[in-house]
């Protein structure tokens, strides 16, 4: 089993570790500034990182080579990224890019653009690709950011279906977010951790 564990943000490398021996499998190089985001595919065969230095690398971790660089469109970092279901999402300004991608054994990795977006009113820190059940062919999205608030995407009509504010009447920056089904865990730069419930309670008579 893996696990990346990303030493400091400040550094370059992505750090591969064995489980449960917290071995030293690979050190992944080739960002040339500080990377900010990572995250590991189910079948744990490939790996993406995203970093100050406006890309996203994948790499396969048959290899611990990079097999894939994608880029932001504009000139802020990359701050968040998010590899599962067979899509990456992730997240630089106000700016969210999903695509598809495809890796073999035999073919080097292709992606293909799903969708490109703007809806947040402050730069995004966290994106993450989620089924919210086994039957749904493709994931949804959440992210959240700096204008406090937390967005559901549809890749099938590419557009936001929910959206919903964690703010009382300060603003409230998202520094980061968790999400399952269920449930959504916002960190915010004001130390609060707020837990966003939606399932759906049975309540005695």
């Amino acid at each position: 089993m893996y696990s990346v564990y990303l030493v400091l943000k400040i550094e370059l490398f992505a750090r591969l570790w064995l489980l449960p021996k917290c071995e030293l499998h690979a050190t992944l190089t080739g960002h040339t500034s500080s990377i900010f985001g990572v995250d590991l595919n189910q079948e744990q065969n490939l790996c993406a990182t995203s970093s100050a230095d406006k890309t996203v690398r994948l790499w396969s971790l048959m290899t611990n080579r990079c097999v894939k660089i994608l880029h932001a469109s504009t000139d802020d970092f990359i701050m968040s990224v998010s590899l599962q279901h067979g899509f990456i999402a992730y997240a630089f300004g106000v700016h969210i890019i999903i695509y598809r991608v495809n890796i073999t054994e035999i073919r080097a990795c292709t992606v293909q653009k799903v969708m490109e977006t703007q809806e947040h009113c402050g730069r995004i820190e966290s994106v993450q690709l989620i089924k919210l059940n086994e039957d749904e062919k493709l994931p949804s999205l959440v992210s959240a950011g700096h204008d406090g608030l937390i967005k559901y995407w549809d890749l099938i009509n590419i557009a936001s279906q929910h959206t919903y504010n964690v703010q009382n009447e300060d603003l409230v920056k998202i520094n980061s977010i968790y999400a399952d089904p269920t449930h959504i865990v916002t960190v915010c730069d004001d130390t609060s951790v707020k837990i966003l419930d939606f399932s759906i309670r049975k309540h005695d008579d």
